[in-house]
Formats: C-alpha cells, structure tokens, sequence
C-alpha cells in the first residue's frame, strides 16, 4: 500500500526566455565549421562530468544537417539489438547511458534520425584477451569495429562520443582514434571536453586550437565552473524548465509515460528532481513522477504548459 504525496508547480518557465546561449553558439558553429570538412567526428567526455553528454546533444542537429547519420557510443552494450527499432535506451543498453543525460543523447539522436552503432569490445572478444594489455586489446577492437562500419558504409558519416583519451591521435599508447585512421585512412576531427581543467573566470566554454597539440587532438574545449552552464546548455536544447513544489523532497523520478509503461523500473529517466526542486524537460512529452513509490502523470505541450491527469498508486 503506497500513499498518495501531492505536490504543486510553482512555475513553468521557458529556458530561452531566461538564460542567454552566452558564447555556446559561437563554439558549436566553430566546430560545425571544422565538421563540414570531416567524414567522422569524434568527441570525448569525462565519465564523472554530465554537462559533456548534453553538450554533444547540441552537436547532434548542426551534424545531422552536414549528413551524419550515424552515432557510435562508447557506452553501449552489443546485446541490446533492438535500440534502434525501439528508439530509446533501457538500463541493459549500457554501462553509462544510465544515467539521464546520457540517455538523453540517445534518445535524441534515434528520434531525429541517427542510426546507433555499439563499438567497445564485446565478451566473446574478451574471451581472446589472454596476455595481452588490455589497454592496447581494447583500443584495438574499438578502432577495429568503428573500420568494419566504414568498410559496410564507405561513405558514412559518423559521430563518434567516447571517454576520456581514447580520441587522442598522436601518442605512444595508441589510443582508438591514431588506429582508426591507421586502419581508415580517415583523419577524423578530435574534440576534447575532459582534458582542460575548468575555470572560475570564464563566462560559460571556451575553444581552443593553439595548444591543442599537446593533448593530441584538434580541439579542446574549456569550461566555466559557474552552475548555470548546464542551464544554459538546456536553453540550446529548447529544454523547458519546470519547478516544482514538493511536500517532501526526496530524489523524484522523472520518465516518459510511454518508456515507464513498457518497462517500469528498467526504463531511465529524463531528469531528477532533488534538491534544487527543478528539472529541465521536453516538450510536447508525457511524463510520470515517481515521489517515493508513488506516482503522478503530467504532459508538456508545445508551448510550455503543464497538463496534469490524476494521481495514482503504483
């Protein structure tokens, strides 16, 4: 027996009428620019740092409308071979894109029309490892299934998001992308999101090329440690803020109706609501709230507007 918590919205506010993009336009047309040159585009993440899956979310249009139609993720498991027909991710699609940025991403680019490709080393692969390094093993068999997608697709083009090192191009380990072009002879562009430490004084991300050497890739990107910079990411999205008013607070689940209903707890949420009372949410969606086992459903429309149905009991 679960008892019913009511709560209210305070306010429904749209995030381009109350942020600024800042200077986040300016980067992504500069890396689009670069883009336009490029059949694969490859872009890291610090697996600890959310606010770099949703800022691959905004490259996600711009690279769509240059032909890339393809979207490998480091994150994603081989045995969820239905993904694509089923255009979102469930928690056994992968290690990371359990989180709800990250099954954002995913989500995005399925419905906008981007094919997913799983490229990190699969068990039976495992299995072969034997005394081999396992650093070496591993970027072998990424590298190794991002050639094998162009060998398919000659003229595919892909946007590739992967952790950490593994798009650096010129070093002594070897990381994936110096093999990918090995194998290829694809130059692929390199962005880096985790190798430079963030910054108090800068208004929101900056981009840097000059020093980029360094680090063996061809763009690195350099963030605000100011709170407001995923916010404004948000705003780019078109993402709608919803605040909400809560008789308790606990962390509240946010899910699409339809996802949930399929798939109940196995299924990821968009947003949690915790305690900074907010999420930021798509529009014209159908949501449920999940308040410590309990649960109400909502709709965003197009313009903004909360819609809320009857509580119910789980």
């Amino acid at each position: 027996m679960h008892k019913i918590i009511l709560f209210s919205v305070l306010t429904i506010l749209s995030c381009k009428s109350q942020e600024k993009e800042g200077n986040f336009s300016e980067v992504i047309n500069a890396i689009i620019s670069d883009a336009e040159k490029h059949q694969v585009v490859m872009i890291n993440e610090d697996h600890d740092t959310p606010k770099h899956r949703v800022f691959s979310e905004t490259l996600l249009k711009p690279l769509y409308n240059l032909g890339f139609r393809y979207l490998a993720v480091e994150t994603l498991s081989e045995s969820d071979t239905i993904l694509n027909k089923r255009k979102f991710p469930i928690k056994q699609s992968g290690t990371y894109s359990v989180e709800p940025n990250y099954a954002n991403f995913i989500r995005t680019a399925l419905e906008m029309g981007y094919t997913l490709v799983p490229y990190e080393i699969r068990m039976d692969e495992e299995d072969e490892l034997g005394e081999q390094n396992f650093i070496t093993f591993r970027e072998e068999c990424q590298s190794q299934h991002l050639a094998e997608l162009i060998k398919q697709k000659p003229k595919a083009k892909i946007f590739v998001h992967a952790g950490g090192d593994h798009i650096r191009e010129k070093t002594k380990t070897k990381w994936m992308a110096e093999r990918f072009k090995e194998k290829t002879g694809i130059n692929p562009l390199t962005i880096s999101q985790s190798h430079l430490d963030e910054k108090q004084n800068l208004n929101d991300i900056k981009i840097h090329k000059q020093f980029s050497d360094k680090f063996d890739v061809d763009i690195l990107l350099e963030y605000s440690k100011n709170n407001q910079v995923v916010n404004k990411l948000y705003s780019v999205l078109n993402r709608v803020l919803v605040e909400f008013n809560l008789d308790v607070l606990p962390q509240s689940k946010i899910y699409i109706t339809t996802e949930y209903s399929k798939f109940g707890d196995n299924a990821i949420p968009v947003s949690i609501v915790n305690q900074s009372n907010k999420a930021y949410l798509m529009p014209n969606k159908a949501y449920v709230i999940i308040i410590d086992n309990l649960k109400n459903t909502f709709n965003i429309t197009e313009n903004g507007k909360v819609m809320w149905n009857q509580n119910n009991e789980l």
